[in-house]
């Protein structure tokens, strides 16, 4: 019996299951940078300063006492009404 022969008695063979395809190592994540430190506050303003308080308002001279003032002349009262009402009819 030749090789061949032998060969062909041997029952089949399926093909080789190829093995999954090996995946590549995942990519690790990205580095990220240091966070970026906060931004700093410049120092707060100062609060404003205050002029000098005004000094309180002078008075005027104060007024003379109202004898001194003019009188104002006494309101004439209005005349009674001319018309007279007419009688109510009973």
């Amino acid at each position: 019996m030749s090789y061949q022969q032998q060969q062909c008695k041997q029952p089949c063979q399926p093909p080789p299951v190829c093995p999954p395809p090996k995946c590549p190592e995942p990519c690790p994540p990205p580095k990220c940078p240091e966070p970026c430190p906060p931004p700093k506050c410049p120092e707060p303003c100062p609060p404003p300063k205050c002029p000098e308080p005004c000094p309180p308002p002078k008075c005027p001279e104060p007024c003379p006492p109202p004898s001194y003032q003019q009188k104002c002349p006494p309101v004439q009262p209005s005349p009674p009404c001319q018309q007279k009402c007419p009688p109510k009819n009973k």
